[in-house]
């Protein structure tokens, strides 16, 4: 997040580029000081993609809910938001 915070990041889909902020990644993170999962249509796409490739949460196809990759992460994110 700092990385992102002071030198800005980009994700790719396809041939496109698409700029990361770091506003959009801490509000989504907030989601998640009061809940387990979140569902997927309530956060933008590039923050649920970048989170998702960093490996920070896995998106649940069939239910389409996102949650943290672990329990650990879940706490750490808590704790940093908080």
């Amino acid at each position: 997040m700092k990385i992102v915070k002071e030198l800005g990041d980009e994700l790719v889909m396809g041939s496109k580029h698409f700029e990361v902020h770091h506003g959009k990644l801490v509000s989504v993170l907030e989601m998640f000081a009061s809940r387990d999962e979140v569902g997927a249509d309530e956060m933008d796409e590039i923050s649920k993609r970048y989170l998702v490739k960093e490996r920070i949460f896995f998106v649940d196809l069939l239910t389409r809910m996102v949650t943290s990759q672990s329990q650990f992460d879940l706490f750490v994110m808590r704790d940093v938001v908080v």
